[in-house]
């Protein structure tokens, strides 16, 4: 695989840069504030004042919406294929 000796010391030189930069990355992601928890007393008064959620905003399934609007036509499908 490696023609030279060069080419090994090239090759490992890359490899440790490499492992060096995702251990700075992960190490610089681990330390970054999170939202806060559900649980911090602090956080559930300001969501109160300001009405803003908690929890992050979830777009309905369409699937979901679109069922609800035509429950019959599911219901009818349903039993027929059970039958």
């Amino acid at each position: 695989m490696y023609t030279s000796v060069y080419h090994w010391i090239c090759y490992w030189l890359l490899t440790c840069q490499q492992i060096k930069c995702w251990f700075t990355y992960r190490y610089a992601k681990d330390q970054t504030p999170t939202m806060p928890g559900p649980d911090d007393p602090m956080a559930i008064l300001m969501a109160k004042l300001t009405g803003i959620s908690l929890a992050k905003p979830r777009c309905p399934i369409t699937y979901n919406v679109w069922g609800k609007a035509n429950l019959e036509l599911v219901k009818r499908r349903f039993i027929n294929v059970m039958e």
